[in-house]
């Protein structure tokens, strides 16, 4: 096998492949509820109850059950998942990036704290979502990054470690969680520079 296929690059989803605007949800949602699109963002983004929803402590009719009784929102559970999950746009350079790897017959893994809301809308609007070669989404496993304990099962189930695992996330502490298991990796703020460490990386 040549040693580019045998290494791995680990997408996080939010800010990486997809922006998201929990501003656009507590909008959304303020159209059906008493309270304000302001009281609302507080109510939703990374807020505990959000966490315990994104850890799968909590269901989806849970989390809207929480929020319409929060908010007095006034519409269905369907309506409540448009107006909560419909916050996405691909990051096309990202994306494109994505499919390039793909078509190289690189191994691509996705790795994103979310909830099970959210992801049934990504899988549904966004083509991509499909072509991972494995996922490890926060909701199923019970737990969070940066967790340590869920890196373990990224790299147990790859069967990968250390730097044979690359790791593309915008939030400083995931990726300085997977530093410390010696993977490679960048903090992501820009498309070009993130591609281009990642391609370094490849060749290596």
């Amino acid at each position: 096998m040549n040693k580019t296929h045998q290494k791995t690059i680990v997408f996080d989803l939010g800010n990486v492949l997809l922006s998201f605007d929990f501003q656009v949800a507590a909008d959304q949602l303020a159209k059906h509820a008493q309270l304000s699109a302001s009281e609302i963002v507080s109510l939703i983004n990374q807020s505990e109850l959000l966490h315990q929803f994104e850890r799968g402590e909590i269901s989806s009719e849970e989390f809207y059950t929480e929020v319409a009784q929060a908010s007095k929102y006034q519409e269905s559970l369907d309506q409540f998942r448009m107006d909560f999950s419909d916050i996405f746009e691909e990051i096309q350079p990202m994306v494109d990036f994505f499919r390039q790897l793909k078509r190289n017959g690189n191994r691509v893994a996705l790795f994103s704290n979310i909830n099970e809301m959210a992801t049934e809308f990504i899988r549904k609007k966004f083509s991509f979502f499909s072509d991972f070669d494995a996922t490890f989404l926060s909701y199923q496993h019970g737990l969070m990054k940066p967790d340590a304990a869920l890196y373990q099962k990224v790299e147990t189930s790859l069967e990968r470690s250390g730097k044979e695992l690359f790791f593309i996330d915008d939030r400083p502490e995931n990726v300085k969680a997977a530093i410390e298991r010696n993977w490679s990796g960048i903090i992501h703020t820009d498309a070009l520079q993130t591609i281009d460490a990642a391609n370094t990386w490849l060749t290596a």
